[in-house]
């Protein structure tokens, strides 16, 4: 049938395709790496959030070796400015933002492995800090965590303990005063914790690391804050880190893991029934204390991030959207990496990587340069032509998008599909250069 152009079935399609050419991007991009500190002695954590309203990405650390918090004000072109928190605490392992207090700024929530106290700043609106002590005999105390654990409308705190092989939860009351829950005493050398709603169920459920054992498990909340243990792994070793993110898109949390040991980089797919199956992201990838699930190259799927101590190695690992996983290198010569934050730090609209250098004492980040390259350019030619919109209309374009009477203005020639003869009728007409004609 032979057919000419329809204007709002136009509309549809040329939305489609433009969707298509702004969301489609390549796994071949580039990191530039920029120092926001250096001399910052055993850096083991960083993150970063907006402290003082300014709407740009501030930086927080943590220095084992000096005993510092510290965080870095961003004037707006990534040139960063120091201001200690805190340059008496021993063990400095954690640091985060949070809104405690629920006042509409970023707080600060820290913890100490030496001096066995969890501690929050209260930011009052102008990045100026007041300290607040939430507990001071949490023995080791490593990974803490914040988020409303009981549905009350208030942000609580997690927290795991290798001195008491315990992860507990702090009940804020609302005026940020803090009870203490136990959800498990019997962890073997916990290291960091994670919480989420893993099971569906509306309630915020646990996962915690352990650095003694190959077993791992995740802790059910029955919605009263009582926590049924589940077994998810028996052969994962020395763990540093777990957190959850859907990594195959069936809108399911998976677990994420880094192997401190010999057990490499995995995820665990989420069955649905609070089972969880083992698959490897990679095998080789050795003493990792951090990953993070992340789109890291705008295609719509769940890359992961992540850092290796020994191997000093920041990468990230592309998923081609059935979570098949290929390595890229984002640096090999920050030393002894510890721990990332990926965001956009530079407002670009990529993602950027945050890295503390636990060895090299050094906080740095790794620029993206996704953003620099021509939006949609297919075949790398520097410019968007026929043949790219062709591969992008293709890449997302399918039956489950258009039915019905949308169906039948994509299928030219009425064979009940649309296939590649569809798809050049379409760009001509797009394009002005002829009719929805195969």
């Amino acid at each position: 049938m032979h057919r000419r152009s329809f204007p709002y079935r136009h509309i549809i399609l040329t939305v489609i395709i433009v969707a298509c050419l702004s969301s489609l991007t390549h796994a071949q991009i580039t990191f530039t790496e920029h120092v926001i500190t250096t001399g910052y002695t055993n850096a083991s954590y960083v993150h970063a959030a907006d402290l003082d309203k300014d709407d740009d990405l501030d930086i927080l650390g943590a220095s084992r070796g000096l005993g510092y918090q510290s965080w870095w004000e961003n004037d707006g072109h990534q040139n960063f400015t120091e201001h200690v928190l805190s340059d008496s605490f021993p063990g400095s392992n954690c640091i985060l933002a949070v809104d405690l207090d629920t006042d509409g700024d970023e707080d600060i929530l820290a913890s100490s492995s030496t001096a066995n106290f969890i501690k929050w700043w209260e930011n009052d609106g102008t990045a100026r800090f007041t300290a607040h002590v939430i507990t001071d005999g949490y023995s080791m105390v490593i990974g803490v965590f914040a988020i409303d654990m009981d549905n009350d409308g208030d942000i609580d705190v997690i927290g795991a303990s290798q001195g008491h092989g315990a992860i507990r939860w702090w009940k804020n009351d609302g005026n940020q005063n803090f009870t203490e829950h136990s959800i498990t005493e019997t962890v073997s050398s916990p290291y960091d914790v994670f919480a989420c709603d893993l099971d569906g169920d509306d309630d915020i459920d646990v996962i915690g690391s352990s650095q003694n054992t190959d077993t791992h498990v995740w802790w059910e909340n029955d919605g009263s804050e009582s926590f049924t243990e589940h077994l998810f792994t028996t052969n994962y070793g020395s763990c540093n880190f777990f957190e959850a993110a859907d990594v195959d898109g069936d809108d399911l949390l998976d677990i994420v893991g880094a192997s401190f040991g010999s057990g490499g980089v995995a995820w665990w797919h989420n069955e649905g029934n609070r089972t969880f199956t083992q698959k490897t992201i990679s095998e080789t990838f050795f003493s990792a204390p951090k990953v993070q699930a992340v789109d890291m190259d705008g295609d719509g799927d769940t890359d992961i991030v992540g850092v290796s101590y020994s191997m000093s190695t920041v990468v990230w690992w592309e998923n081609d959207g059935d979570e098949n996983f290929t390595q890229h290198t984002i640096s090999n010569t920050l030393g002894g990496p510890w721990h990332l934050f990926a965001t956009d730090i530079d407002g670009d609209d990529d993602i950027d990587v945050l890295v503390s250098g636990f060895q090299s004492n050094r906080i740095v980040w790794f620029e993206n340069s996704a953003s620099s390259r021509t939006r949609g350019d297919t075949n790398g030619d520097g410019a968007v032509d026929l043949l790219d919109i062709i591969t992008a209309v293709n890449h997302i374009l399918d039956t489950s998008i258009l039915e019905g009477d949308d169906l039948w203005a994509a299928d030219c020639n009425d064979d009940g599909e649309i296939d590649l003869l569809d798809l050049i009728g379409i760009v001509n007409v797009i394009l002005g250069i002829g009719e929805c004609v195969p």
